[in-house]
């Protein structure tokens, strides 16, 4: 069976500036990065230092480009309602459902993803999807599905570990749940409860 996971990742629609990076003020990079967070949240921190070299036309990110992306983010902390949560910034609320968050479908216009550059939450959507369409799965099974759902064919150490860690979490907030026998399985009521639990 082939899932189509439908939403379009909406990039940041990059502008090369013909000013020097170097003498632009704080302020300036701050409002870039909370326009670039606006539109891709959550967004990977490196995937953001990507967006910015591009907007400057930057192959590489050495130490004194960090240091001025760096000194915007904490600006923008400040200014706007910019929250940083395992690597990943969100734009106001990164606490609620992960449900609430589309898995999306990405084209990759520079190089090729890396996986943990994409958030938990599309994962462990991604799991309760697979498990309302395909049934009880084995961790192995649902991990593969996942993977090979976002076009991972390879599925590395690293990448597996992730994935399963966010199946755990999903079992945590009753979004799926694990059997005696060690499968995983949805339960559409918990999500409700999630929702429910998360306003009180």
């Amino acid at each position: 069976m082939e899932m189509d996971i439908g939403v379009k990742y909406k990039y940041y629609p990059v502008i090369q500036r013909d000013t020097d990076f170097y003498t632009q003020p704080t302020s300036a990079i701050s409002r870039l990065i909370i326009d670039i967070v606006k539109t891709e949240y959550p967004v990977h921190v490196e995937d953001l230092v990507l967006r910015v070299k591009q907007c400057w036309g930057f192959k590489k990110a050495g130490k004194p480009i960090r240091s001025k992306i760096e000194m915007a983010l904490e600006a923008a902390y400040r200014s706007a309602d910019i929250i940083l949560k395992d690597n990943f910034l969100y734009f106001k609320d990164a606490n609620k459902c992960p449900l609430d968050f589309p898995i999306r479908k990405r084209d990759y216009p520079d190089s090729a993803q890396n996986p943990l550059y994409i958030p938990k939450e599309e994962y462990i959507a991604a799991s309760v999807l697979i498990l309302k369409e395909y049934g009880d799965l084995s961790e192995d099974g649902l991990i593969k599905k996942v993977s090979l759902l976002f076009g991972f064919k390879r599925l590395g150490s690293q990448l597996n570990a992730y994935i399963s860690s966010a199946i755990q979490d999903a079992v945590k907030k009753s979004l799926i749940q694990k059997s005696d026998t060690n499968t995983y399985f949805y339960a559409a009521y918990d999500h409700y409860l999630f929702r429910d639990s998360s306003k009180q």
